[in-house]
């Protein structure tokens, strides 16, 4: 059949008139009640986190996430592209927690930590859904750009000394670089040497840090064990924003202290009922072992 170039563009030009009467009808029959939809869905945008400033203000988001809503809303810069592409659309639809909401409650969580469902019911979800939120803005958030991120996928770094030079083929280990025989290292060489030397100084505060604004961190974990890198890369990424705001200090590593005294008691605790436990084993054992020797007498 041969090709009709006038008819064919007759017949879009008429579709594109007749597309636009209909957006004009439209428009004068329902664009007052349309407008003040979209007003109220931008109004409550962010139902949750509303909620929560309008009822207990600053002071208690802070108490609720480690910041306050300045500082949050500074936090949710960094983030907001990650969550909007992570959250917008979930299985071909659109999540009914907005970005925004679903970060505001991953702090919380990650504050407090309790079980999901107790977590669930104060937001009003099932638990396997909150589940899953939060597991998804905390899988969003921080990607793993960091030294020997592609050659040791799934590794966490090791922060080790120059006794080590050549554990990256077997570990992700991050060491300061040597200075090469009849050589030297170049500017960019020796700053990184003296972070990398830096950090061996703030570990300790930085654990404590870590420790003291994020429960999820320092309590006994009960979580699915396939999430706790994730969560803890997190926390990490968080506290680095938090020493943002305040910079570490000397509590930070009187608070990692009393964390390392705390796992110690739960350890001489763990011993004190194994060994109570292997104690009554015997006795057990012994009066077992006297009762028969009594009835083989009586025979």
């Amino acid at each position: 059949m041969p090709i009709n170039a006038n008819a064919i563009l007759k017949r879009l030009q008429d579709q594109t008139i007749c597309d636009r009467s209909y957006l004009e009808a439209s428009f004068t029959t329902h664009g007052e009640a349309a407008r003040a939809a979209n007003e109220s869905d931008e109004a409550a945008a962010h139902p949750i986190m509303d909620k929560f400033i309008t009822d207990i203000g600053s002071e208690g988001i802070r108490k609720l996430t480690n910041f306050t809503v300045t500082e949050f809303e500074t936090l949710w810069s960094f983030v907001d592209t990650a969550m909007q592409s992570a959250l917008m659309e979930v299985r071909g639809r659109r999540s009914p927690t907005s970005p925004k909401d679903a970060i505001f409650i991953a702090l919380t969580v990650l504050k407090h930590f309790s079980s999901w469902e107790k977590h669930a019911a104060d937001y009003g979800f099932k638990a396997p859904t909150f589940e899953k939120l939060i597991m998804r803005v905390l899988s969003s958030l921080v990607p793993d750009l960091g030294e020997q991120a592609a050659l040791h996928r799934g590794s966490w770094a090791c922060l080790v000394d120059m006794g080590y030079i050549g554990i990256s083929h077997s570990l992700r280990g991050i060491h300061p670089k040597r200075r090469p025989a009849h050589g030297s290292l170049d500017a960019s060489e020796l700053e990184r040497n003296a972070n990398v030397s830096s950090d061996w100084v703030i570990v300790e505060n930085f654990f404590g840090r870590v420790c003291s604004v994020w429960r999820v961190s320092c309590a006994t974990y009960t979580w699915s064990e396939r999430n706790y890198s994730a969560i803890q890369r997190v926390t990490f990424a968080l506290t680095n924003f938090h020493l943002s705001l305040l910079s570490l200090r000397h509590d930070d590593e009187d608070f990692y202290g009393r964390v390392l005294a705390r796992y110690q008691r739960m350890a001489n605790e763990k011993k004190r009922k194994r060994q109570e436990t292997q104690r009554r084993y015997r006795l057990n054992r012994q009066e077992h072992a006297a009762m028969d020797a009594v009835r083989v007498m009586r025979l």
